[in-house]
């Protein structure tokens, strides 16, 4: 709930500053997300206090066990900051698969910040959906950022139907996006953690990774035709998959296993023999 909304509404216009937690204004990143998002709220720093920000309890059964669309909603150029001792879980043990289809806890729909975020789910489609709207032709409209978070997909136990790949994070890029990840452990229940697609007729976008953990890899893929220029640095990366033609690739210093010979100088991998 809201704790005395009129005060809040001031003090948010005053300072851009909001507390979610046990003693904070919020005291769930529901409420603190809903209050954003219909209050057109720009450009605030969220931190979000310790303890433990269950999603199934937060959103509760009916909404889950009826679930057509996503979680929670991020951008207006907020800026989260996650205090050490934040854990965020969403792990649903129902029936219903459509949760494994549409659900994600962070839904990125804009420009936003998400810094020192711990995340566990199961039985979600990814941990972070990111897909910003295209109402922008300027390139680099946008910039999402990934700060030092640690994401653990344990997969799905329900029937998913068309949706099987658990990625920490799922993207869909070439809307006018600079997503930048920087540092941070990433532990999916796929092939990948972290996965990036393309889009038709959208202006140019970019993806950074630096200092970034990958357990399983990333993957990339031609979903339409715009190009993306990535850049990957200091990363702990076993594996680069998809199919990737319009994705512009750089490698410096990082790490990997057997399944991939990076060429460091740049350019795309070249196929370990």
């Amino acid at each position: 709930k809201i704790i005395k909304a009129p005060i809040l509404e001031e003090f948010v216009k005053n300072t851009n500053f909001i507390t979610v937690g046990k003693n904070g204004i919020f005291t769930t990143l529901k409420s603190c997300c809903d209050y954003i998002k219909n209050n057109n709220i720009y450009g605030s720093t969220v931190l979000v206090q310790p303890g433990v920000y269950n999603l199934v309890t937060e959103f509760g059964n009916d909404y889950l066990n009826n679930i057509t669309s996503d979680g929670l909603y991020v951008g207006n150029d907020t800026h989260f900051i996650f205090t050490e001792g934040a854990l965020v879980t969403f792990i649903y043990d129902g029936t219903n698969p459509k949760a494994a289809e549409h659900f994600a806890p962070f839904n990125i729909y804009g420009s936003c910040t998400l810094e020192n975020l711990n995340v566990e789910v199961t039985n979600a489609r990814y941990c972070i959906h990111e897909d910003v709207p295209t109402t922008s032709t300027e390139p680099y409209f946008y910039v999402v950022k990934y700060i030092n978070c640690s994401m653990k997909h344990n997969g799905a136990t329900v029937s998913t139907g068309t949706h099987s790949g658990y990625a920490c994070i799922g993207a869909g890029t070439n809307k006018n996006t600079v997503s930048i990840i920087d540092g941070g452990i990433y532990n999916g229940n796929w092939t990948a953690d972290i996965s990036y697609h393309n889009y038709n007729g959208a202006a140019p976008s970019k993806v950074i990774l630096n200092n970034v953990y990958m357990e399983h890899g990333l993957r990339l893929y031609d979903y339409g035709n715009s190009n993306v220029d990535v850049t990957i640095s200091n990363c702990h990366m076993p594996s680069l998959t998809g199919t990737y033609t319009k994705f512009n690739i750089t490698f410096y210093n990082n790490t990997c296993k057997i399944k991939m010979q990076i060429n460091e100088k740049g350019g795309k991998p070249q196929k370990a023999s």
